[in-house]
C-alpha cells in the first residue's frame, strides 16, 4: 500500500509538472478526454469504412476517366495518375483494374453505389465522433435523416474540394515551373485541407463557432500536407521490397487509419482548448 501511494505521488509530480510546460495543461486534456470519449473507437470505425469506400472509389475515378477519354478523346491519363498514385501500394493495381474495364458503364455505378454507402457511413461515424467529443447529450443529437442529410452534404462537398484541387495541381504540373509550381501546389494543397477538415469537424449536433474549429483545422491541414508530400513514400519504404499478396491491403488500412487518428486528434484538441478556456470564462458552453 504505501508503495502504491508513493507511485502515485511521483506520478502526481509528473502530471504537475507536465501541466506547467508551455502547452501542457492541453496536452494533458487531450489526453484524458481521448480516454474519457473512447476515441479510439471512433478512428477504428472511420478508418474501416474509408477502406471500404477507398478501392470503389477509386476505380469508379479511374474508370471515368477512361471512359471519357475513349468517347471524347480527352487525355486525362496524368489526371487520372495524379489522384490514384496518391494512395501507397494500391494506386497501380487500380489503373491496372481500370484498364481492364475499359470504362465499363457497369463498374461505375456499383462502384458509385458501394462508395456511396461506406462513404457516408464513415461520414456518420465521424458525426458520432464530434458529438461525443463535444460531449452532446443523446436526446440532443439531431435525428438519423438530418445527420444523413449533412453528411451527404458534406460528402459532395470534400469531394468536389479535392477534386478542384487536383485539377489545380494538374494543371500547375502542365504548366512547368518546378519552384512556383511547387509553392502553388502547396497553397492549394494546405487551403483544401483546412476548409475540409472545417467542414468535418463542423459536422455535430452542435453548432461548434468557427473561431473553436481553426486551430485544429490550420493544424491538421499542414499534417495532410506533408502526409500527401511524405505519407506514401513512407508507407512503401516501412513495408520493404517483400510484399506478401495482402501487403497492400494493410499499408491502405494503416494509411487511412492515420488519417482518421489525425481528424479525431484535431477534434480533440479543439474541445481540449475550449475546455482550458473554459477556465478563464472565454470558451463557448452548450
Amino acid at each position: 500500500m504505501k508503495r502504491w501511494q508513493h507511485q502515485r505521488g511521483r506520478l502526481d509530480r509528473v502530471v504537475d509538472a507536465t501541466r506547467q510546460m508551455p502547452g501542457g495543461t492541453v496536452v494533458w486534456t487531450l489526453a484524458r478526454q481521448w480516454k474519457f470519449h473512447r476515441t479510439g473507437r471512433h478512428v477504428t470505425l472511420i478508418g474501416y469504412f474509408s477502406f471500404v469506400s477507398v478501392f470503389p472509389l477509386l476505380l469508379v475515378f479511374a474508370s471515368t476517366t477512361a471512359l471519357l477519354s475513349r468517347v471524347l478523346e480527352w487525355d486525362l491519363e496524368q489526371l487520372s495518375a495524379s489522384v490514384v498514385g496518391q494512395i501507397p501500394l494500391v494506386g497501380d493495381e487500380v489503373l491496372r483494374q481500370a484498364g481492364s474495364t475499359s470504362g465499363s458503364i457497369v463498374t461505375i455505378v456499383i462502384g458509385a453505389l458501394v462508395a456511396l454507402w461506406a462513404a457516408t457511413k464513415a461520414f456518420m461515424k465521424i458525426f458520432d465522433m464530434n458529438d461525443d467529443v463535444w460531449e452532446v447529450a443523446l436526446d440532443e443529437r439531431e435525428n438519423f435523416a438530418r445527420r444523413r442529410a449533412r453528411c451527404l452534404l458534406g460528402l459532395v462537398v470534400v469531394g468536389v474540394r479535392a477534386l478542384a484541387a487536383t485539377a489545380v495541381t494538374t494543371v500547375i504540373t502542365v504548366i512547368g515551373l518546378p519552384v512556383v509550381g511547387f509553392v502553388l501546389s502547396a497553397v492549394a494543397a494546405l487551403l483544401v485541407n483546412i476548409t475540409v477538415l472545417v467542414g468535418l469537424l463542423r459536422l455535430s449536433s452542435y453548432r461548434v463557432p468557427w473561431r473553436v474549429l481553426a486551430p485544429g483545422a490550420i493544424t491538421g491541414g499542414v499534417v495532410f500536407w506533408l502526409l500527401q508530400l511524405f505519407g506514401t513514400t513512407l508507407v512503401e519504404w516501412s513495408v520493404g521490397a517483400d510484399q506478401g499478396p495482402f501487403t497492400p491491403t494493410f499499408a491502405l488500412i494503416a494509411w487511412l487509419t492515420l488519417h482518421a487518428g489525425v481528424i479525431t486528434a484535431m477534434a480533440e484538441l479543439n474541445a481540449s482548448l475550449a475546455a482550458n478556456a473554459t477556465t478563464d470564462g472565454d470558451a463557448p458552453t452548450h
